[in-house]
């Protein structure tokens, strides 16, 4: 975190910047030596060994995962790069299961509130349908969405003649059951 902050990834030097745009990783088990590491200034003083793995999930990249050890610590083995680019792997995985999870609940939400709108409209339907002697009524309305552009009611007026709305807004969905409401 501490390097990603440290530096500006802009520029094609740069490490971060480098693994980034070429989504491919870098062992480099002599930092002191490496002259992008080395660029860092005093922050390169004290790291010893540096592996950066890009998170790449079909071709999309994601992040780039810094892994550093100190001074006083071993360098870093292959095997250690071999570790660290399985668990970018892995937490790549893990990013697009969340990224998932995220995308699954969202739509769950969005259904939720798409229901809600259709209770909403359908209460604005007649509930019952006014008899009238000689006159055969019935309504219904299924929108071809979850939410459509439809309305009809029924009204008596006040002199007892029997007027009927009708309204279909075009279009359909959330916008047209806007406009409709």
């Amino acid at each position: 975190r501490e390097i990603a902050l440290a530096q500006n990834i802009t520029e094609p030097d740069n490490i971060i910047w480098t693994c980034g745009m070429s989504q491919t990783g870098a062992f480099i088990p002599y930092a002191n030596q490496d002259s992008r590491i080395l660029s860092l200034e005093s922050r390169a003083a004290n790291i010893r060994s540096v592996i950066v793995e890009p998170l790449n999930f079909n071709q999309q990249l994601l992040g780039v995962l810094v892994v550093e050890n100190k001074l006083y610590e071993r360098y870093f083995s292959e095997s250690d790069y071999y570790l660290v680019q399985n668990f970018a792997h892995y937490a790549t995985m893990i990013l697009k299961a969340n990224e998932a999870v995220l995308e699954r609940q969202n739509q769950a939400r969005t259904q939720a509130e798409l229901q809600l709108g259709f209770h909403i409209q359908s209460g604005l339907l007649p509930h019952r349908i006014p008899q009238f002697e000689g006159i055969s009524l019935s309504g219904s309305m299924t929108p071809a969405k979850e939410i459509g552009g439809d309305y009809f009611d029924f009204l008596t007026l006040p002199n007892g003649n029997l007027a009927i709305v009708i309204g279909d807004v075009s279009g359909k969905g959330i916008p047209a059951g806007t406009v409709m409401t």
